[in-house]
């Protein structure tokens, strides 16, 4: 495809994708792809990754161009420069296309002609985080940590895989996935990872059960859990039922784990998934939870709704999407969720609170939360437990565990257990 056809293309795209910010970023990529059907694999390929590097990188061209930043997925530039420095980013060795009218992109290349000066460029403008986010993480993190965290936030994420163990093994993937470059994971024996994007979905080790999609550091939460055949699990924000399935694998279906959500509908996806997985969990409505089992849960997992910051590697939309308006709102749903859902924990039983966020607000300070509001439940320290799966972390002065993406080349997780 020639150049400017290709950069005509992503502006469209990216406009497209601000109009429809209250959708994910990848649904409008979808749509637009499916409205777009003279376009072949490689041309696909092409517009996405521009598309993607624009949005990951946002704040860093608009600084290279004004130094004014729009904190929101609007452009504080114009699109087809935006679009422009992202591709010349990509391809900075690019000759000049053979621009047949001047328009805006024309235009957008002429002036990006120069190599950007980066001098005076504030970190949270290097990175492409909002300004309010990046004030706020520095008040928790020390400044490598947090340039380190913001630096792997902004690289594409892998795919990884779960084999799951009660109808495969790692072997037996390998075995059948010989088109894939597949390796191993860096933390968990089950875990696997693709070197490059692929739709496993069709495959037919996907289709009989044999892998789930999950990012490495959730089967590490699930692993943290620690569950026991005979356990009563609860697993009260199941949406689709990633870890509910990992759950069953890992107790071999002797455990009792029962799925619920808020949202019903968010349910489907799990059961087809459990059928197909060959796994036992009970799917509840949320009411007959709260009414028949106070009091008998072993094990009572919150993986509560959060602002998903821990994801920007896969959903680096989302950031431009975050308030600290929704981050408060966020921090008072979990909070609610909490209160409505400790009372199912009988006497010895554990509280495990998960989010994949980097934010305090939603991770250290819900802790002082639950520390303060439920003084019964005694934290239970999780280093201590990662250590004893031999997994290398660092050395950290509180009970709770932050996975940071740096850490294993995840996502970005936080979790913490009270035993009540």
């Amino acid at each position: 495809m020639n150049i400017p056809l290709l950069l005509t293309l992503v502006t469209e795209l990216f406009r497209q994708a601000t109009e429809r910010s209250h959708l994910p970023a990848d649904e409008v990529v979808q749509h637009y792809f499916q409205h777009k059907r003279f376009l072949g694999k490689r041309d696909r390929k092409e517009i996405s990754g521009i598309f993607w590097h624009a949005i990951r990188h946002k704040s860093r061209f608009e600084w290279d161009s004004s130094g004014i930043l729009s904190p929101s997925i609007k452009a504080g530039i114009p699109v087809e420069e935006l679009v422009v420095r992202a591709y010349r980013d990509l391809y900075p060795i690019s000759s000049t296309p053979d621009f047949r009218k001047e328009d805006g992109i024309s235009r957008a290349w002429n002036i990006t002609d120069k190599k950007p000066v980066r001098e005076g460029i504030p970190d949270h403008a290097f990175y492409s985080l909002p300004e309010w986010m990046w004030v706020r993480l520095e008040q928790f993190f020390d400044r490598e940590t947090l340039r380190d965290t913001a630096a792997s936030l902004l690289k594409p994420a892998e795919l990884h895989l779960r084999v799951n163990t009660l109808k495969a093994s790692v072997e037996d993937v390998i075995r059948t996935c010989t088109e894939f470059k597949i390796h191993k994971g860096k933390i968990l024996p089950e875990a696997l990872r693709f070197q490059r994007k692929t739709d496993i979905r069709h495959h037919i080790t996907y289709r009989r059960g044999g892998v789930e999609i999950q990012d490495e550091g959730s089967q590490l939460i699930t692993r943290i859990i620690q569950p026991q055949a005979g356990d009563c699990i609860i697993d009260a924000c199941a949406g689709a039922g990633g870890k509910s399935l990992h759950l069953a694998a890992l107790t071999h279906n002797r455990a009792r784990i029962i799925a619920t959500d808020k949202y019903p509908e968010r349910l489907m996806e799990l059961m087809i998934r459990a059928s197909r997985a060959d796994a036992q969990i009970q799917v509840m409505d949320q009411k007959e939870v709260f009414k028949r089992l106070q009091g008998m849960a072993d094990i009572l997992f919150l993986d509560v709704p959060c602002s998903g910051s821990g994801t920007f590697r896969r959903r680096p939309d989302l950031k431009w999407n975050l308030t600290p308006e929704s981050i408060q709102r966020y921090v008072d749903l979990q909070r609610k969720i909490l209160k409505e859902n400790i009372p199912l924990l009988k006497p010895g039983g554990r509280l495990v609170y998960a989010t994949c966020s980097i934010l305090p607000e939603e991770n250290e300070e819900q802790m002082e939360f639950i520390m303060k509001t439920w003084p019964q439940l005694k934290p239970v320290s999780i280093p201590d437990t990662v250590r004893n799966l031999n997994i290398p972390i660092k050395p950290v002065d509180t009970p709770w565990l932050r996975i940071k993406p740096q850490d294993f080349d995840t996502d970005g997780y936080f979790v913490g257990i009270f035993e009540f």
